[in-house]
């Protein structure tokens, strides 16, 4: 079953079960879906792919992310917990995402087979582990790793 059916049942179900936020939530992560599909049929392109809606939850995700921090400095914690109930129903739908260890490891590997440059250690190591981490985290991970 496509990422896009299994959000879809589950919306099905939300509304059947009136669970309001989890309806909301799922509501928005097909707009965002559905306007990325009219994107892509401008551009003559087919259907998106598992790989593709990944990236779109993890955007989403990473918005609700940003608006912590933004709730959180301005004292508005009830708004704040809004954003991290919403974040624990779209982690529903991403792949497991690798540790920091497994991730330093990599690297580590990669740089005892010769590679030492910053772009292209980043290049391999989000190749590697596409839609598993976060690039802030590869970011820091590589920069240390090589100097």
């Amino acid at each position: 079953m496509s990422l896009k059916t299994s959000i879809l049942d589950d919306l099905k179900q939300a509304m059947k079960q009136q669970e309001s936020l989890k309806v909301s939530v799922l509501r928005m992560l097909i707009s965002a879906m559905q306007k990325k599909e009219i994107e892509r049929r401008g551009e003559g392109k087919s259907e998106m792919s598992d790989e593709e809606i990944v990236y779109i939850l993890q955007s989403e995700a990473k918005k609700r992310v940003d608006a912590i921090d933004l709730y959180t400095q301005g004292g508005r914690e009830e708004l704040a917990q809004n954003e991290r109930d919403e974040i624990v129903i779209i982690k529903k739908y991403l792949p497991e995402q690798i540790s920091k260890e497994e991730i330093a490891s990599y690297v580590d590997e990669l740089i005892s087979l010769g590679e030492k440059e910053f772009g292209p250690l980043m290049k391999k190591v989000l190749d590697k582990f596409k839609g598993r981490t976060d690039g802030k985290i590869v970011r820091v991970i590589v920069k240390e790793k090589i100097g």
